[in-house]
């Protein structure tokens, strides 16, 4: 047991460590290196985080394999830029709202009132986020 109290002595603490990374800011170096010796740009527009449903281990494996891809890039000497997506355009809400309902209800559905129902569900989401 001594022994690995002595080597947990050399581990620095979690934040000191994130601390250590933060200062060396290696990506922006290199980003910026790269730029002004005017080497070729590699961009990653990236879908957003989580519009298909609840999370699962699949979105994590996902924005790994995306950090990989973007580091591979960096390294083969391309200036590397990462742009994440936010923009679904409303649509799984929309498909949520519509599997909610019963089907003579969809029938009679008109887009102002699919729009209406979307808000509540959306507004009611929202308000039970913020209380949690």
């Amino acid at each position: 047991m001594d022994g690995d109290s002595h080597c947990a002595s050399f581990l620095p603490p979690p934040f000191a460590l994130r601390e250590y990374w933060k200062n060396l800011d290696l990506h922006n170096k290199l980003s910026s290196s790269r730029r002004d010796e005017g080497a070729p740009t590699f961009t990653l527009h990236d879908g957003p985080p989580y519009a298909n449903g609840d999370l699962h281990i699949g979105h994590a494996m996902n924005k790994i394999l995306k950090d990989f891809l973007n580091r591979r890039q960096l390294a083969k000497g391309f200036n590397v830029n990462y742009v994440p997506g936010w923009d679904t355009h409303g649509l799984p809400i929309e498909l949520k709202v519509l599997q909610s309902m019963k089907s003579k209800e969809r029938q009679s559905l008109t887009p102002i009132t699919l729009r209406e129902k979307v808000r509540l569900d959306a507004t009611g989401k929202a308000t039970y986020r913020l209380s949690v």
